[in-house]
């Protein structure tokens, strides 16, 4: 069992409207939030063949409900303005599915902007958190760690550790906030595919450590608009080293993300009018190109001396 983030057991909610962009946005927190539940069963074979190997493998299975999740949803929304007495209105009740221009807030941005009104009320993208009913995962881990000790001289110090990930999830299709239609989709954050390789050096206090990652494509939001928020893959180099200069002192310098990568976040559609549905990028046949964000964070470098006495 996991409880919920603290952020998103906030009780309350916000409606801002956007006159100077073409969407007003909103978020509906949820302090009624179920803690996370889940059924694991794990079966593992390990085998220490050396004093410093070891080669293993594992089989999971999960059977989750209640996961942290939050949904986008577009809706119109009541105007208040006026309004002496908000006693018993809600999130939900201060949203409309269907425009009412007898209710509703106005299309100011089209108004005042004189590009046309879209439909007589302002449209507003709202980000809700929410319990999923139910999901399952299932896969494989493999690794294999040993320290080269028996070879000669400083090259005892070397070492590896590998490891591998295949993991297939899914979580139960649902009706989320409102009347939205989600998807069965895979958990979020969840690559099918992961690897880590991490080579290093250690002896007499000093040390050498590179790590590599490499992740495939993993759901981001099964919920964003009419459509599913995916994380496209990637890989990172990751360097950390020490120096012992004495006793007291040594000296320790860090590189993050040598491989500069490039991070990006892209759409599919799922019951978007305008495009046919797409389903699962994870499955093969989707298109990838539709790049919602992009972004790049860059090498970070770290040069530091630490101290004990």
């Amino acid at each position: 069992m996991a409880r919920p983030r603290i952020d998103s057991l906030q009780p309350g909610f916000s409606l801002s409207e956007n006159i100077w962009g073409t969407s007003s946005w909103g978020t509906i927190n949820n302090p009624n939030l179920e803690p996370l539940e889940s059924k694991n069963i794990d079966v593992s074979w390990e085998w220490y063949f050396a004093e410093g190997g070891l080669l293993a493998a594992t089989l999971f299975y999960k059977d989750m409900k209640n996961f942290e999740e939050s949904e986008s949803i577009s809706v119109y929304w009541q105007d208040f303005r006026g309004a002496t007495d908000l006693t018993g209105v809600t999130a939900l009740s201060a949203l409309m599915e269907i425009p009412d221009e007898s209710r509703c807030l106005p299309d100011r941005y089209s108004i005042w902007h004189d590009i046309g009104v879209r439909s007589g009320c302002d449209l507003v993208t709202v980000r809700a958190n929410r319990n999923g009913a139910g999901a399952t995962t299932q896969g494989v881990e493999l690794s294999y760690n040993q320290n080269y000790d028996f070879l000669p001289g400083i090259w005892s110090g070397l070492g590896i550790a590998l490891n591998y990930t295949y993991s297939d999830s899914e979580t139960e299709a649902e009706q989320g906030t409102l009347t939205t239609e989600l998807a069965a989709m895979p958990l979020a954050r969840v690559p099918r595919h992961t690897a880590n390789a991490t080579l290093f050096w250690e002896r007499d206090g000093h040390l050498i450590r590179l790590s590599y990652n490499y992740r495939t494509d993993s759901l981001e939001n099964r919920s964003f608009f009419n459509g599913a928020l995916w994380n496209e893959g990637g890989d990172r180099l990751d360097l950390s080293a020490t120096w012992k200069i004495n006793d007291n002192f040594s000296m320790t310098l860090s590189g993050v993300n040598l491989t500069d990568e490039i991070s990006r976040q892209y759409y599919t559609s799922l019951t978007d009018p305008g495009i046919e549905a797409e389903g699962n990028a994870l499955d093969g046949d989707v298109t990838t190109s539709r790049t919602i964000k992009e972004w790049q964070t860059g090498r970070l470098f770290r040069l530091g001396v630490r101290a004990s006495f």
